[in-house]
């Protein structure tokens, strides 16, 4: 494991703290080489945000894992669908995409955080993680 976060909206007040994009910064900092960050891939419980997916992107990840599709603001099935009308001379290429993984325990995961936090993601999901002890939690780690 190279990085893991998780999302810290209501514990920072800030929006721009999902998992995924923390993740990808612990990584960052750490100057992994271009080939190296290739190989590397990010494993998430929900489908990443644009932002998020683009960060990826422009971080040379080479692919994504991902339980739960975020119809609302998912990123990952819009960009796979429109990627090469828009990409054709980039330096930067489409990472693979995996949907669906573990899907039904974060779903079932989803569910208690909802029912711990009715507002959704704009809470913070480490003291739930900690009540539940998991290891796998609404968080995103590299290998």
């Amino acid at each position: 494991m190279v990085a893991r976060a998780y999302t810290t909206e209501k514990k920072d007040g800030r929006y721009l703290v999902h998992a995924e994009l923390q993740a990808i910064w612990e990584m960052d900092k750490l100057k992994y080489p271009y080939k190296a960050r290739k190989e590397m891939q990010l494993f998430t419980n929900l489908e990443p945000c644009m932002m998020c997916f683009g960060a990826a992107i422009h971080s040379f990840i080479g692919e994504i894992y991902y339980s739960l599709q975020s119809p609302t603001d998912g990123g990952a099935v819009w960009t796979e669908k429109t990627w090469s009308d828009y990409h054709t001379a980039s330096i930067f290429k489409l990472l693979k995409v995996h949907g669906g993984i573990l899907k039904e325990e974060s779903r079932d995961l989803f569910q208690r955080f909802l029912e711990i936090n009715p507002l959704g993601g704009a809470s913070d999901l480490e003291r739930m993680c900690k009540s539940f002890k998991k290891e796998w939690c609404f968080n995103c780690w590299f290998w």
